[in-house]
């Protein structure tokens, strides 16, 4: 199943990937599926009051998410 919400996705997203690339970004992407899908089985039994979903950000690296939010780590000073 994730494999065909992975093509949908890059579809969607317009994204294209060589192999080696492309099986890092789906490892990424299954990972963040599997957080959204248990986030939203407790949207359903009423224990959040929000519902997750994928976005062009769900294949993404920690350090693109950090640079697109303007995270940065603490120095080691």
């Amino acid at each position: 199943m994730p494999e065909k919400k992975w093509q949908a996705y890059k579809l969607e997203h317009n994204k294209n990937y060589q192999e080696t690339e492309d099986v890092e970004r789906f490892e990424i992407f299954k990972k963040t599926l599997a957080t959204i899908e248990e986030h939203n089985a407790k949207y359903e039994k009423g224990e959040t009051t929000y519902k997750m979903g994928l976005n062009h950000m769900s294949d993404w690296k920690d350090e693109e998410k950090q640079g697109i939010l303007g995270l940065r780590k603490p120095s080691q000073n």
